[in-house]
Order: structure tokens, then C-alpha cells, then sequence
């Protein structure tokens, strides 16, 4: 059950002492972190920061936290300005896979705007 396993988390994963710069998600362990293509759990508490750059609006960055993990993402548009200035486009958006997930935010409709998976055709069960 999804809500059971955020509400019983007894203790939440540790927050990592130095955070990483690379574009996408990170996800990080005891033992460091690695790159994957969107976080791999099924219950996140979720937030997302964005680059408010010609009314565009598009995320700069995110975080992610699951009773086992922490996760970061990057935009690959943060430090290219030139890339808040065109179109936005689902690239320059948050993937979050599209397999069916429990996803608690501050600002839920805000934050969903930004995932990738809300624009595709076929809607995600996020």
C-alpha cells in the first residue's frame, strides 16, 4: 500500500552531504550517488524549483524523497539561458516514468505542470 509505506517510513534517508551538478536525476545511497533516468520507487514526497525566465516558468530543479532514497534532478537547460529562451518543450521537462505512482507535493498542480509525462497522449498514472 502506498500511503501505509510513506506513513510508517520510520526514519526518513539521509540528505547527502554534497549534491551533484549533472543534468537528470541522481539518485544517492550510502555509498554515493548514480544517474538514473527518473527515481525508481513507487511513493516520492516530490518539490520542484523553477527558472523564471520570459514567462516560461520551466523547472531548474527538483527533489525527490522516498522512504529509501533521496533524488535531485538538474534541468539540462540550468546554466544555458539561451535554452529558457526558446519553446518550451517536454525535454526541457521532469521525467518521472510512467509506471503508477504515489506522489505527495506542496504545491501538487504547480509541480505536476513540470513532469514530462503530463503531456503525453497517453496519460501517465502519476
Amino acid at each position: 500500500d502506498y500511503i501505509a509505506r510513506l506513513t510508517e517510513c520510520p526514519e526518513l534517508p539521509q540528505l547527502p552531504s554534497q549534491w551533484s551538478q549533472n543534468t537528470g536525476w541522481t539518485k544517492y545511497t550510502r555509498n554515493g550517488h548514480i544517474a538514473v533516468p527518473w527515481p525508481e520507487c513507487r511513493e516520492l514526497v516530490f518539490d520542484v524549483e523553477v527558472c523564471i525566465q520570459n514567462g516560461n516558468n520551466l523547472p531548474a530543479l527538483a527533489v525527490a524523497i522516498s522512504p529509501d532514497y533521496v533524488y535531485s534532478w538538474t534541468s539540462p537547460a540550468l546554466g544555458k539561458p539561451w535554452l529558457y529562451n526558446r519553446k518550451p518543450s517536454t525535454e526541457l521537462l521532469i521525467p518521472l516514468g510512467s509506471e503508477p505512482k504515489l506522489i505527495v507535493g506542496h504545491h501538487v498542480m504547480y509541480d505536476r505542470a513540470r513532469v514530462a509525462e503530463e503531456y503525453q497522449e497517453n496519460r501517465s498514472k502519476l
